[in-house]
């Protein structure tokens, strides 16, 4: 019974190690942004199962206006399917565009000068997204931030997320 307790620490640890692998690929993909200030890139993973929920996340500030960049595989991903919408109101606005092949919903709250920019990189076999976040910012300002990331590059390392 020991061997076996040994044998399962060990793939648990190897299937968590690879995991780390691609948190350590997407972190240096959340890009310095010039004129902002940024944290150090943070990452989660975590893989159980053939499971797998993997994040890259990075803040940025500019004077009172902050960002963040969420990288998103697996699990932590897959609740996002982009339906067409176009939703405006005095207050914001919903909307889903396709900007480089990559279909995205923007949200953004006029009062407050936030929302977020989801990015689908990739619905399977692997999802995947790219979300930006920001408050007082507008909502185009962040778009044109958004993509300066590398879309691309991001959906290779989640499509060989194995």
């Amino acid at each position: 019974m020991k061997r076996l307790y040994i044998a399962l620490a060990f793939i648990l640890a190897a299937s968590l190690l690879q995991a780390q692998q691609y948190s350590n690929q997407l972190k240096p993909l959340l890009i310095d942004l010039p004129g902002w200030n940024a944290d150090s890139p943070q990452g989660m993973d975590a893989s159980f199962n053939n499971t797998y929920m993997i994040t890259a996340t990075r803040e940025y500030t500019r004077g009172d206006a902050t960002l963040e960049g969420s990288v998103l595989i697996g699990q932590a991903a897959s609740s996002y399917d982009i339906p067409k919408v176009s939703y405006e109101t005095d207050e914001g606005f919903l909307r889903s565009e396709k900007i480089k092949n990559y279909p995205l919903y923007i949200s953004y709250d006029k009062s407050d000068k936030s929302g977020a920019i989801f990015i689908v990189l990739t619905a399977s076999p692997q999802s995947a997204i790219f979300v930006l976040t920001y408050q007082n910012t507008d909502w185009q300002t962040a778009l044109d931030l958004a993509k300066k990331f590398d879309w691309d590059a991001m959906k290779k390392i989640a499509l060989e997320v194995k």
